[in-house]
């Protein structure tokens, strides 16, 4: 049978190796670092677990090389860190689509020809200096970029499918959506046809396995559709241990447990949740949803806590029986803040319609009396009937409007915030008071100027991803929104932007980027 592997880098953070291990997977290739030598931030943590607990392991430095000269200088960086563990797996060849998009930003146009003696330079090396050399390739590259008659060497191929076109393979690069315990997050699965810890061994081609992750898998297991015992293990192939060992947890775990990994993000939202903990979920979910408690402190008003969790002070005024919103008291511990009460999703189109109402009936109210109105309905409300630059102080209500050219103004521009900009949204909702239950535990990172960022990611990892990709390829700020619907991030250019858009895509980090600028005033024009 073919052995399970991963491959790791930093973006799957800390990893539990020992977990790892007990779940299965027989290999790793980590990622040793990027282009002029950057070792990569979880490499030695990452080297060093593996070792620990006996995984082999392989190295793959991923590639910004223009030349061959350059690709060479990368396989002797790789093999510089694979000297300093037992490294018994490929070092390989990483070049994909940043490789390229990076290439062009320096002015270098990657030919077959070129991509192909830049494999095969960092593969001689890395033979040269004793180590089995490897290059990574999908479809698209080895049809584009590689001439495989001049590359004699081992390919890591990648499609994710039940099934894989190529048959001359070393590893399989299956999925890119896995599920390993040990490791939050999704995080790339492989076989390997090769037990290099073992003399090359050749192993058999697996039996194909289903597309999904493993919480989608978990679901149609719940919903019937792969069947009951052999019939189950048939049909998923491969796949039926984790599978089934994501089911078997649901049903052995304490509800506690459950309304973490819930808040982890760990069944999703809606349906599919209701769904992967069956019997489980009404228990679960009742949890979620019971009343939070805010204890009161001095200078607090019903209005700020209203804004922290997302919902009006005439909302929290009417669950909790308070006659007078302008009366509350340090200490109190009574106020339950209504879960599902957030309205950031709602507010632009309410002012639309606000704004839409009063050229409609000719009211010809003022920008300032439609914010009074606005501010009665939600915090964010007043800014979005303007757009602009603008800032907002009491719970977000009182706006001020900024001219473009003031000192404010000037300064955020100067940081990056302004001009083109690319929106990563995602399928899967945060839903905002997890977000904010979150933070009341692990609060705001250090940096980080939207506060609920690192409770936002913490939740859903890939947020995190979509930041650092988008950094690293150009973009000048890159933040999650409001409490973490989307990842924004300002680009300079339009070759930083179709950077940014490639990481994204070849790492799937969003599900859909949405392309436009700041900043943006509305627009109301009305048909009769």
């Amino acid at each position: 049978m073919a052995l399970k592997g991963i491959d790791v880098s930093r973006w799957q953070g800390n990893i539990d190796w020992k977990k790892v291990k007990s779940s299965g997977i027989e290999f790793a290739m980590i990622r040793g670092g990027y282009g002029d030598n950057h070792v990569d931030s979880r490499f030695y943590e990452n080297a060093k677990g593996a070792n620990a607990v006996g995984i082999p392991m392989g190295i793959y430095w991923f590639s910004y090389a223009l030349n061959p000269e350059m690709a060479r200088q990368e396989a002797r960086y790789a093999v510089a860190l694979a000297r300093q563990y037992p490294v018994l797996w490929p070092v390989a060849y990483d070049f994909e689509y940043d490789s390229v998009a990076n290439a062009e930003k320096n002015g270098v146009t990657i030919t077959r020809a070129l991509a192909t003696q830049m494999a095969k330079t960092f593969c001689e090396e890395v033979k040269k200096l004793g180590y089995t050399p490897m290059f990574y390739a999908n479809l698209e590259y080895l049809e584009k970029y590689f001439d495989r008659s001049q590359l004699p060497y081992d390919l890591w191929y990648a499609q994710y499918a039940p099934a894989a076109d190529v048959k001359e393979k070393a590893i399989w690069q299956y999925s890119s959506k896995g599920s390993v315990a040990g490791i939050e997050g999704a995080v790339d699965l492989n076989y390997g046809y090769k037990d290099y810890g073992n003399g090359g061994q050749i192993q058999p081609e697996p039996v194909p396995a289903p597309e999904g992750t493993t919480l989608e898998l978990a679901a149609a297991v719940m919903q019937g559709k792969y069947g009951v015992e052999e019939a189950r293990r048939k049909a998923l192939g491969s796949r039926y241990e984790e599978v089934q060992s994501f089911i078997n947890h649901i049903a052995g775990a304490s509800t506690d447990t459950l309304v973490k990994e819930v808040l982890q993000g760990r069944y999703g939202n809606g349906k599919i949740r209701e769904i992967v903990l069956g019997s489980r979920y009404q228990a679960v979910q009742n949890r979620i949803n019971g009343a939070q408690y805010y204890t009161i402190r001095p200078g607090d008003t019903l209005s700020g806590i209203a804004a922290k969790y997302g919902t009006t002070y005439q909302q929290l005024a009417r669950i909790n029986g308070i006659a007078n919103p302008d009366k509350i008291y340090a200490g109190q511990r009574e106020k339950r803040i209504p879960v599902g009460a957030g309205m950031a999703g709602g507010s632009a189109d309410a002012a639309a319609t606000i704004l839409a109402l009063n050229t409609l009936w000719n009211l010809d109210w003022s920008i300032e009396r439609l914010q009074q109105v606005a501010a009665t309905l939600g915090a964010d409300m007043p800014f979005c009937l303007t757009g602009g630059y603008a800032r907002g102080t009491g719970f977000g209500e009182q706006i001020e409007q900024l001219s473009e050219n003031s000192d404010a103004v000037l300064e955020l521009t100067d940081q990056g915030f302004a001009g083109r900009l690319l929106v990563g949204a995602y399928q899967a909702e945060l839903r905002t008071p997890e977000v904010y239950a979150m933070f009341d535990q692990i609060g705001a990172g250090a940096t980080d100027n939207n506060h609920l960022q690192q409770a936002s990611i913490s939740l859903h990892p890939r947020s995190g991803q979509a930041i650092d990709e988008a950094l690293q390829a150009g973009a000048k700020q890159a933040f999650v929104s409001g409490s973490g619907p989307s990842v924004i991030a300002f680009v300079p250019t339009d070759d930083a932007a179709r950077a940014v858009q490639s990481a994204w895509q070849q790492s799937r980090c969003v599900d859909r980027i949405i392309a436009t600028k700041a900043p943006a005033h509305p627009i109301v024009h009305i048909i009769a």
